[in-house]
C-alpha cells in the first residue's frame, strides 16, 4: 500500500450524528412549516449538504432555515458521539505519519460546532468544507481541491466515508475509496474499492492489504 493521505468524511464515519441531525431537522421543519415528518422521511439529509436538504424539503429562506437547524442541533449535541475505535485509529495513523484530512459537505461553522467539540481537530492537517468548493459531493471537485491543496497524487490518497456520495466523489477524481459499514445507513451494495466493518480494518488494509471484506 502506497497511501500517504487518509481522508475521512465526518457524519456516519467518524461521528455518530444520526440522532442529532435527524431530530434537529425534524424540529426545524416543525417550526418552519408546522408539519411533522417521520425520521424515515428525513434520512436522505445524512448524505447531502444541509442547504440542499432544506431546499428539497421546500424551505424558502435557506439562510434562516440553516440558523434554526443549527440552534436545534445544539439542543441534541449530547447525543453525538465518536464511533468506537475511531480515536485509537487516528492516533495510530498519526503515529505512523500518515497525513490525515477531512472532506465534508458541512459548512465550516457546522464543522466547528459539531466536530471540534470532541477534540479531534488536531489530527487533521487539511479540511475541505462546503465553502471551499462550488460543487459538492458526489461531484469530484472537493477531492480535486484536496489534491490541489496538498500536492498529493491520486494514488497516494484513500478516502473513507459512509455514503454513495463519498464513494463517487473519490472515484470520479481517480482516488480509491473505502465504505464504512459501522454506521446504520451504510449498505454493502454501494460500489467502493474497500469495505470496512470496523475502524481496525483500515489498519489491516494498510498493514497487509486486507480490509475485512464482507460478502
Amino acid at each position: 500500500m502506497n497511501y500517504k493521505h487518509i481522508i475521512f468524511d465526518i457524519d456516519g464515519t467518524l461521528l455518530d450524528t444520526e440522532h442529532a441531525t435527524l431530530h434537529s431537522l425534524q424540529d426545524t421543519i416543525r417550526e418552519l412549516q408546522h408539519r411533522t415528518l417521520a425520521l424515515s422521511e428525513l434520512g436522505f439529509a445524512m448524505f447531502i449538504p444541509d442547504k440542499e436538504a432544506l431546499k428539497q424539503l421546500g424551505v424558502s429562506d435557506i439562510g434562516h432555515g440553516m440558523q434554526v437547524w443549527q440552534d436545534h442541533f445544539k439542543l441534541h449535541l449530547s447525543t453525538v458521539s465518536v464511533f468506537k475505535g475511531i480515536r485509537e485509529l487516528l492516533e495510530e495513523l498519526r503515529k505512523r505519519r500518515y497525513k490525515l484530512g477531512i472532506i465534508t459537505s458541512e459548512g465550516r461553522q457546522e464543522y466547528k460546532q459539531g466536530f471540534l467539540h470532541f477534540g479531534l481537530e488536531g489530527f487533521f492537517e487539511t479540511v475541505i468544507c462546503a465553502e471551499d468548493t462550488v460543487r459538492h459531493k458526489p461531484d469530484p471537485e472537493p477531492m480535486k481541491k484536496y489534491l490541489q491543496a496538498t500536492g498529493a497524487s491520486e494514488k497516494e490518497v484513500l478516502f473513507i466515508g459512509d455514503s454513495v456520495y463519498d464513494m463517487q466523489c473519490a472515484s470520479d477524481a481517480g482516488v480509491n475509496c473505502g465504505l464504512v459499514l459501522w454506521g446504520r445507513h451504510s449498505v454493502r451494495p454501494i460500489r467502493a474499492t474497500y469495505y470496512f466493518n470496523a475502524p481496525g480494518d483500515i489498519l489491516n488494509l494498510l498493514n497487509n492489504g486486507t480490509a475485512g471484506l464482507t460478502n
